[in-house]
């Protein structure tokens, strides 16, 4: 977008990398190369031959602003936190992500989702990244919803057969858990011991005992 301040016509060109932590501001006479900081896209550009810098929000901005407040540290904009959740194990290329958010409650992802949604950003969610189909690998300017921290198992209701559980549960750990009552769940992927149950359901993942009592789509009652 081309700006003008006091009689300068100055264009902010937002670089594909400017999520590895970089970005440039072009003008008609000189360029300078400003930090990103901490992930938040913040453009900086001079008002007169450089000697005074405004301040661009982005949605990015916004957004850090709608969410720390609830988050705190579990909001990450650094790059090695950006780069773990770049891609999983279809190998495909991964795409670093402007940031993750790691929720702990439905509430907490309503809010995430919300402010994304006003704010025009995209999001992607992910369980462990064990995934073979690329599901989870973001676009450079998106948002990573990693729900690995909402791994409980909510209610058991033994006599009815159903449980009530968040999507970052390990498959093998909500079996090992109703094991105690007597009961097992059949969908069994090759991952079993490390992949997420809401990662099976986006995938609808089998395993071998698939052949006997079908895949994840047969065992879902509601979400």
């Amino acid at each position: 977008d081309a700006s003008c301040f006091g009689g300068n016509i100055i264009s902010v060109q937002p670089q594909r990398a400017r999520a590895l932590g970089e970005g440039t501001i072009y003008s008609s006479d000189r360029q300078w190369h400003r930090p990103w900081g901490t992930g938040i896209h913040s453009y900086w550009i001079p008002a007169f031959a450089g000697m005074t810098w405004h301040r661009m929000t982005t949605p990015l901005d916004k957004f850090y602003q709608a969410v720390h407040p609830s988050l705190g540290e579990r909001l990450r904009t650094d790059l090695e936190a950006r780069q773990l959740v770049s891609g999983d194990e279809s190998g495909l290329q991964p795409q670093t992500p402007a940031a993750v958010v790691y929720p702990q409650s439905s509430e907490e992802v309503v809010h995430i989702v919300r402010a994304a949604h006003d704010l025009g950003i995209g999001i992607v969610p992910r369980g462990a990244g064990t995934g073979k189909a690329g599901g989870c690998i973001p676009a450079a300017d998106q948002v990573v919803v990693d729900v690995s921290k909402m791994n409980r198992v909510l209610s058991l209701h033994q006599r009815d057969l159903y449980a009530v559980v968040e999507p970052g549960l390990i498959n093998a750990d909500f079996g090992n858990a109703i094991s105690e009552t007597g009961l097992f769940y059949p969908p069994d992927p090759a991952s079993l011991g490390s992949c997420s149950l809401g990662g099976n359901i986006s995938t609808n993942a089998g395993g071998p005992r698939a052949v006997k009592y079908g895949v994840t789509s047969r065992y879902v009652w509601g979400l």
